[in-house]
């Protein structure tokens, strides 16, 4: 595995870790937006940013507090039962860390189809794996996919890459849950 693709694994796990049960887009998908509406964009972005471990504001954690009482509230008024509620939680994260992800992207002015469409998570989500991060196929498809739009994914800062592995992990959680929690 080169360099490149190792950064992208390692990404790809770290998002995979920190979307783990108990841690718990402008607007929320479908059940997400009982949560998504009751936060600003700017709280969610914080929110991404501690999941990612980037915030520097000294609030950590205490957000977490809050996102998790919202889910819960959230839990109560959807009627989702308490033992879908961790699933539940993943989906909401899933929804934030995709609005996060693709308003960094938008900063770079990189698309995020080409990653879509390479990895095929909502056509076939039996090829996404928590545990595994960005497979070396994955990642070859999406090096793949870039360079047919012209762009050269292995020129890619670390930021960048470990960004794709972020987008990559919430993509997957979103489209396997998307079917229990989407509508």
């Amino acid at each position: 595995m080169g360099m490149k693709m190792q950064r992208l694994w390692l990404a790809g796990m770290g998002l995979a870790l920190a979307m783990a049960p108990a841690t718990v887009q402008a607007q929320g998908v479908g059940k997400a937006a009982c949560v998504m509406d009751q936060l600003s964009a700017d709280h969610r972005a914080d929110l991404a940013r501690e999941m990612m471990g980037s915030s520097d504001d000294g609030s950590r954690g205490s957000q977490a507090d809050e996102l998790r009482s919202v889910i819960k509230a959230c839990v109560a008024k959807l009627g989702i039962p308490n033992d879908q509620a961790p699933a539940y939680a993943q989906f909401v994260v899933a929804n934030i860390l995709l609005e996060w992800t693709r308003g960094n992207f938008a900063t770079y002015n990189i698309p995020t189809g080409p990653i879509d469409a390479a990895v095929g998570f909502q056509a076939n989500i039996s090829s996404f794996d928590a545990e595994a991060g960005v497979t070396d196929e994955q990642g070859e498809a999406i090096i793949a996919a870039y360079d047919a739009v012209g762009i050269d994914v292995r020129k890619f800062d670390d930021p960048k890459l470990e960004l794709i592995g972020y987008y990559v992990g919430a993509l997957g959680h979103y489209w396997k849950l998307a079917p229990q929690f989407g509508s």
